[in-house]
């Protein structure tokens, strides 16, 4: 760990001598406490002197004046563990960050405000983003360099100039930084274009540049910016995916290629990711391009450490890239995961069924139209509407302007169709004279935020029905019953019954429990029989679970089991298999799919690397 950092013409210097910056990107909201210190420790191993790390607003903020920097989300000790390892930190305290997080990692209840601008000089975002940055500051001011702390560099915003041109807003928190002492080297990173650079920095901020294995873009960075190190902020050295996209592995040649061109070209390079981990929970982001797309559970990225810690082939061989860049000898580096575990399969023993416990979390909102979530006091989630039907003559379309983002339209409580997001050519369901009288449900899913977006975009992304329902896109449908889903807290054992004879087509919570001897290994949860929806293990959210999809189990850490009894609840957009083939199973391999040529899923007998 360095004493002191500095940037001086074209090179970084470190405790007074020109320093090579070779780091990784992990982060700590996306990896269990027992397991940041291996995963640091194979980052040394990797050849790096550096970690970076985000931190995210969402996580810190979950509503407005509450924070948390407890347990999972200690950044502080999160940062001076790394620190005790000899490894030197950078932070990108945001305030939006992107990196595949809900709503780029802003809180949801900013989309509360009416109006409100992201990402501007709008006093409603301001007020707010300033009093986190002030938590943030308290916390990593002590950790400095410049304090005797292994924070080395500091980040302003994140990737500004591809959506907005605003040298005020950029103004502004290099401004708050330096007043409230953060007193290291500021940087911003973005896509390395003259006019993305030119309209991300401040002036004086170090500008950086973030890409794929097109390295002859570093060119661009030193074109625009002669006069100061060259670094890479993000090498994408992997990718992100989507519930439909193929986990297939990037071919590693041409990623090991740009990466040897880069660690002899540039003053820094940065791995993004190193060590991606899990998208635990609802906190996942989407893109929206070529159509609504929302992140997996798993944030494996086809990083050189993968999910669950265990070493690639993709880790050799830029070990062997960065030991050579430090003047290292490349140490042998053995597996650094955790033993797995099949502890086989789990039958429901109980259930919920949603249709008839709407009321879970409390008594409806009655309103005029439809309320988005963020309306009814909540982020995540699902939401549900109800309302009875009037008198219907003739055949009648009941369209949604807008769905945010699966929409399951029940009824008289039967399933009726399923809206999503993104499937513009169909946005209604028929209604004919039959339907007369009977109740309509609609149970809508918040399946993550745009994570990166034109600012007008990301501003309007509430969640469930906010532009209500209409009758043929011409007449308003007024007078629902708003009702809260957060799943935030399991419902409590007495709330369960008896698992149904039948196999009908409904929304439910199904519970069980399961023993575990000895102390416990990791595993991966399979979905038997299951559609859509999450899984919560002892409280924890494990994340989304969509059974026509490459991501075909969730991955648990060992900490979030116990010796003994173990409750796993799982909730379930409905499925048509027979009862008794619906129940959850522990197994020892991660399926992380890819698709066939044929579009298809292909599902791997074991995972390698």
């Amino acid at each position: 760990m360095l004493k002191s950092f500095e940037i001086s013409g074209r090179e970084f210097f470190g405790d007074g001598k020109p320093f090579k910056l070779l780091s990784g990107s992990m982060h700590y909201f996306r990896i269990v406490p027992e397991y940041w210190r291996r995963r640091m420790e194979m980052l040394k191993l990797l050849g790096c002197n550096t970690m970076m790390t985000y931190m995210a607003w969402h996580y810190h903020e979950p509503r407005r004046g509450e924070y948390d920097f407890s347990g999972m989300l200690d950044v502080g000790g999160y940062v001076r563990l790394a620190g005790e390892l000899g490894l030197n930190v950078i932070i990108r305290p945001g305030p939006f960050i992107c990196s595949e997080c809900d709503l780029g990692g802003l809180p949801w209840w900013l989309l509360a405000e009416d109006g409100i601008r992201l990402r501007s000089m709008d006093p409603k975002f301001i007020g707010p983003m300033d009093a986190y940055l002030k938590k943030v500051c308290d916390i990593i001011r002590p950790l400095l360099v410049t304090n005797g702390g292994p924070i080395i560099m500091v980040q302003l915003e994140n990737e500004y100039g591809g959506r907005a041109c605003d040298d005020e807003y950029l103004c502004h928190i290099r401004d708050f930084y330096i007043g409230q002492g953060i007193d290291v080297p500021l940087f911003v990173s973005d896509y390395p274009s003259a006019q993305t650079l030119s309209w991300s920095g401040t002036g004086d901020s170090l500008l950086t540049a973030n890409f794929r294995t097109e390295y002859e873009q570093l060119n661009n960075l030193k074109k625009f910016q002669p006069d100061k190190p060259a670094m890479v902020t993000e090498y994408w050295n992997g990718r992100q995916h989507g519930w439909n996209d193929s986990f297939a592995p990037v071919p590693l040649e041409p990623v090991i290629t740009a990466l040897s061109h880069l660690l002899d070209e540039a003053q820094g390079v940065n791995l993004y990711m190193y060590h991606g981990g899990t998208n635990f929970g609802f906190m996942n982001g989407a893109i929206s391009r070529p159509k609504y797309n929302p992140r997996t559970t798993s944030y494996d990225v086809d990083a050189p450490l993968n999910e669950y810690g265990d070493i690639t082939p993709k880790y050799l061989a830029e070990q062997k890239e960065f030991c050579r860049a430090a003047g290292i000898p490349v140490p042998l580096t053995v597996s650094s995961a955790a033993p797995r575990k099949a502890y086989g399969r789990v039958d429901f023993t109980s259930c919920i069924p949603l249709l008839d416990n709407l009321d879970l979390y409390g008594e409806p909102v009655h309103s005029h139209s439809c309320l988005p979530m963020e309306k009814l006091g909540y982020g995540y989630g699902y939401v549900a509407y109800s309302r009875r039907l009037p008198c219907i003559y003739s055949e009648i379309p009941l369209t949604f302007p807008r769905i945010r983002d699966i929409a399951d339209i029940y009824i008289g409580g039967i399933l009726r169709d399923t809206l999503r997001r993104g499937e513009e050519e169909e946005k209604s369901v028929l209604l004919t004279p039959g339907d007369s009288g009977k109740t309509v449900i609609i149970i809508v899913e918040n399946s993550g935020r745009l994570n990166s977006a034109p600012l007008h975009l990301l501003s309007n992304e509430m969640k469930g029905l906010p532009d209500g329902v209409e009758f043929s896109r011409t007449r308003a449908f007024h007078n629902w019953d708003n009702y809260r889903l957060p799943f935030d807290v399991m419902p409590k054992a007495e709330r369960f019954g008896a698992l149904p004879g039948t196999a009908d087509m409904v929304p439910m919570l199904y519970s069980s429990t399961f023993a575990v001897e000895g102390e416990p290994c990791d595993t991966f949860l399979r979905l038997c029989g299951l559609t859509r929806g999450f899984a919560v293990l002892n409280g924890f959210n494990l994340g989304r679970h969509y059974r026509d999809s490459t991501q075909q189990t969730l991955y648990i850490p060992a900490p979030l089991l116990r010796e003994g009894e173990n409750e796993l609840i799982v909730f379930d957009a409905g499925s048509s298999s027979p009862v008794d083939e619906r129940y959850a199973s522990f197994g020892d391999v991660h399926d992380l799919c890819r698709l066939t040529p044929e579009g298809g899923i292909e599902i791997p007998s074991a995972v390698t690397g």
